[in-house]
């Protein structure tokens, strides 16, 4: 091991006082984005005080201490700015009893009158409250903290970032246990609220002002306490009211500008939307309705390479999650959508977020998915790059031109097919889970597809990384793997339901007991030598080993 000289503590009463000084070289005309002397200075006060720890307190304290109530602004947005910049580093048990004792004052900063000294004090009251925020007092802190923020909030939009930076991670720290009846934030929940809707609705307000506020609005519903539900049930109100009320704005964009406003609205708006879904889990079920119409209309509106359809795919994912069954109801308007995300290769993001809520789906809904999920199988086998057309009610055909089978080692189609290229091998362990989660929610009628599944996980699991191979590829090996294992495990827990289920209806089903795990028998010995593999691979990951105990099990 190299020896550590420790020049940094010990040049610590010599370095520090001039990153002090370089501190209260501000430019009050400076761009927010400008890299200057004064900022370089607090980013290398911070990593020292990570390098030396507790050695960097007393000279940052005295220098607070004596420029925190100075005449000149420079100097007390100096002092602010290097207390904030000292929260990390030294042990906690030091510097809490010190930020406990100077948060009043602190706190106090943000009635300054000068806005550079404001904001300054709101990203320290950002770092206190992200790195020692144990030593905030419910109490004794709380309240005047809250109301310093919001006021900070909606004085100047430059200090907004730091102001909602801070808000969010106090409801993170006082959420309270999970399923908590109270917690320290609920008897400003309702105030919060109210403060955060306003603030989107300002005339004033830009882009960055109105989606910060989302994004404490968004925190502060994950973490309600079940006291604030019936305000949160009251919130998706006026959130489903917004979102519709966007629809029709799509008709009047004439430029970029106006296009990513709408977009940014509409993803913020959608993703308060999926915080509330989470949180109300089953009472959602009355507003179900109105929530899938607005989607719906918005992803016929969304134009191409738009923002908007990922932001409506993970809040529909929200509604099936607690709808479970139910959302049935809406998957016959849906599922086009979702076919088209499905094929869409020329967008990966998209197309994974689809990948995605095709699992998600299929786990909520159960049985009720089976007639969708032919059309389900052709998409994730069609982004495998399998050079075939896949027919269910027939045997698979190859390209006439090609016997190109490369699904998980050859990165390139045959010249005859006409996919996109754009799928990328991350996509493919999702893909297999997915063949899981379809096995899990269908239970014995996967055994439609379980010939053509079990030859493209028995591919799958005759990737092999040489020992020079790239870091890369031994993680995609053995996510591939994980997703190789999680099929397996869907597939056979479907097959072993499938057998119970016909134990009740054997009139009626063409298959004898034990028939369908009797399928899996030219499977068995594939699936024990990938096991083998695992056990030998010191690389596997704590997930493989996880999901091949479930195929064991």
């Amino acid at each position: 091991m190299r020896p550590i000289f420790h020049f940094c503590a010990v040049a610590t009463n010599e370095v520090v006082p001039v990153l002090l000084m370089l501190l209260t070289k501000q430019d009050e005309d400076a761009p927010d984005d400008e890299y200057n002397i004064s900022r370089a200075a607090y980013q290398c006060l911070q990593l020292y005080a990570q390098a030396v720890g507790g050695s960097v307190i007393q000279p940052v304290l005295s220098f607070v201490e004596t420029n925190l109530r100075s005449e000149d602004w420079h100097a007390r947005d100096a002092a602010v700015s290097a207390f904030g910049a000292i929260m990390e580093g030294p042990d906690t048990s030091v510097i809490e009893p010190i930020v406990k004792q100077a948060l009043p004052v602190i706190i106090k900063m943000m009635d300054d009158p000068v806005i550079h000294v404001k904001d300054s004090t709101a990203y320290a009251l950002g770092r206190i409250t992200e790195a020692c925020s144990e030593a905030i007092a419910p109490e004794a802190h709380l309240p005047l903290l809250i109301k310093s923020l919001f006021e900070g909030l909606v004085s100047s939009p430059k200090m907004a970032g730091s102001c909602c930076w801070a808000l969010m991670n106090l409801a993170e720290r006082f959420s309270g246990d999970i399923g908590c009846q109270q917690n320290p934030l609920t008897p400003h929940f309702n105030q919060s609220i109210s403060h955060l809707l306003q603030v989107t609705e300002r005339a004033d307000a830009d882009n960055q002002l109105r989606t910060a506020a989302y994004e404490v609005l968004n925190t502060f519903v994950q973490n309600a306490a079940n006291d604030s539900l019936p305000a949160v049930a009251s919130l998706s109100d006026v959130i489903i009211k917004r979102l519709e009320d966007t629809i029709p704005l799509q008709s009047q964009v004439v430029s970029v500008e106006d296009k990513i406003t709408l977009e940014e609205m509409q993803t913020s708006l959608c993703t308060v939307l999926l915080a509330i879904i989470q949180r109300l889990e089953k009472e959602i079920t009355p507003r179900a309705d109105k929530i899938m119409t607005i989607l719906l209309q918005m992803l016929s509106t969304a134009g191409p390479k738009s923002s908007v359809p990922d932001a409506v795919f993970a809040t529909v994912s929200s509604l099936a999650n607690a709808l479970e069954e139910g959302f049935a109801n809406y998957m016959e308007a849906f599922a086009p959508y979702l076919y088209n995300a499905l094929g869409n290769q020329e967008e990966p993001t998209l197309c994974s977020m689809a990948i995605g809520l095709v699992s998600d789906i299929t786990r909520s809904m159960g049985p009720p998915c089976q007639p969708y999920c032919d059309t389900f199988m052709n998409y994730l086998l069609n982004n495998l790059r399998v050079c075939s057309v896949w027919n269910f009610n027939m045997k698979p055909h190859r390209c006439f031109l090609c016997s190109s089978h490369a699904l998980f080692t050859n990165p390139k189609l045959c010249s005859h097919s006409n996919q996109s290229t754009a799928l990328a091998n991350q996509f493919k362990p999702a893909i297999l889970q997915c063949f899981g989660d379809i096995a899990g929610a269908i239970g014995g009628h996967f055994e439609t597809y379980l010939s053509v599944v079990a030859q493209v996980l028995q591919q799958a699991a005759g990737v092999q990384v040489s020992s020079d191979g790239s870091y890369e590829m031994f993680d995609y090996v053995i996510s591939l793997r994980e997703g190789i294992m999680d099929a397996w495990g869907g597939i056979i827990g479907a097959m072993k339901a499938g057998e119970k289920s016909m134990l009740t209806h054997l009139a009626e089903t063409p298959l004898a007991n034990n028939e369908l795990a009797a399928l899996l028998q030219p499977y068995v010995e594939s699936i024990f030598n990938l096991l083998n593999t695992v056990y030998l691979d010191q690389n596997r990951s704590d997930a493989l080993m996880r999901s091949s105990m479930g195929v064991i099990g």
